[in-house]
């Protein structure tokens, strides 16, 4: 090939070379943008999540301020509990004093009437009777989960199946989730809760009325169906809430507490955020800790433990649980009401959201 016919190739040769690197040149640029929107992404992901990390577990420094808890009987509580025997609230500026009641119902009801009790654990049904005809309480969180709700039965009084408590007299203390969860497991098989009589009774003399034969079952949560079972031995026969109903259990508190203690409800969740990261943990230590702050035995504690979840949070269904009990009472004439409350009304995220804002996902 002459000379200059090889100086035209290599330059052809050249200038196509230059062609396909121009045509490479946006892509490669595209890529690297992408490259860097990923690398921010995951740098700030992860520097939230150090944020969260530190909000949760920061020192505070401050004056101590007393607060008064109302309790009820059961594992549920297991967090606070746990959250004052490892001085969490103690490391969070707060005294917490604990006050035992018989039951959330109870306890709501004594925070409601300004009976020394400034945050109550409750469940559901006990906020929607009375979020009917007062609006001057709150929900911080909710803290537990669970399907825990049973029927304990007497087989020897014929019951052999949900449809064999009509005409027969069930046990439960009227008010609480223990009515809610009857007429579910009522209306799932198609009976009337008019078929059953019902016998209001405290969650304390439920086991001893069933077993005196007063009542032919009771309806209620753990640990008096354990308790009611340990009694009755192979006369007793258990239905569950096998996924019907989640049952939620809430920190409650008045309005004003909420408007005058902004910042000691932040320091009072970061010391369950705190707890509940131990009792995952060290599961046993706080089913210990828990058996004995409630005076109940290990294997009590322990089966009604697998039942449920120990989490903070305010979700939707949340929302969907409490409008769904507000439905429930309003067609069993259980309140003379006829519109169902604004519940999103009764929530106050910002305390929750301080500490762990992944775990409030209320449409409001």
């Amino acid at each position: 090939m002459p000379e200059k016919d090889k100086i035209e190739a290599r330059k052809e040769n050249s200038e196509e070379i230059e062609v396909e690197s121009k045509k490479e040149r946006p892509m490669l640029k595209t890529w690297s943008w992408f490259l860097i929107i990923i690398i921010v992404i995951c740098l700030g992901i992860w520097s939230y999540f150090i944020f969260i990390e530190k909000e949760a577990t920061k020192k505070y420094v401050g004056p101590i301020e007393k607060v008064t808890f109302g309790s009820s009987t059961t594992h549920k509580i297991g967090a606070v509990f746990v959250a004052k025997d490892k001085d969490y609230f103690e490391e969070e500026g707060i005294d917490l004093e604990i006050k035992q009641f018989g039951s959330g119902k109870a306890s709501f009801l004594a925070m409601l009437k300004g009976e020394s009790v400034d945050i109550s654990a409750v469940a559901d049904t006990p906020i929607v009777f009375s979020s009917f005809n007062r609006e001057d309480f709150q929900i911080l969180a909710g803290m537990y989960t669970s399907y825990d709700d049973k029927v304990i039965a007497r087989k020897d009084k014929g019951i052999n199946s949900i449809a064999d408590l009509q005409g027969k007299k069930v046990g439960l203390t009227k008010g609480t989730n223990a009515q809610f969860v009857l007429d579910l497991l009522l209306n799932y098989k198609g009976i009337l809760s008019s078929k059953v009589e019902v016998v209001d009774i405290k969650p304390m003399d439920l086991v001893t009325a069933l077993a005196n034969g007063d009542v032919d079952a009771i309806s209620a949560w753990e640990p008096i169906p354990f308790e009611a079972e340990q009694v009755l031995q192979d006369k007793a026969i258990k239905f569950i809430n096998d996924g019907y109903y989640r049952k939620i259990f809430y920190f409650a508190l008045k309005k004003d507490f909420v408007k005058n203690h902004p910042e000691t409800l932040k320091r009072f969740l970061r010391a369950i955020y705190k707890a509940n990261t131990f009792l995952k943990e060290y599961e046993d230590e706080s089913q210990a800790i828990v058996a004995e702050a409630l005076n109940l035995g290990k294997e009590a504690v322990r089966r009604g433990w697998k039942e449920g979840e120990f989490t903070i949070f305010l979700d939707q269904a949340l929302i969907v649980s409490l409008e769904d009990q507000a439905r429930w009472a309003m067609r069993n004439k259980v309140t003379d009401a006829t519109d169902i409350p604004n519940y999103i009304d009764f929530i106050y995220p910002d305390a929750l959201y301080s500490v762990q804002p992944e775990a409030v996902t209320i449409i409001r």
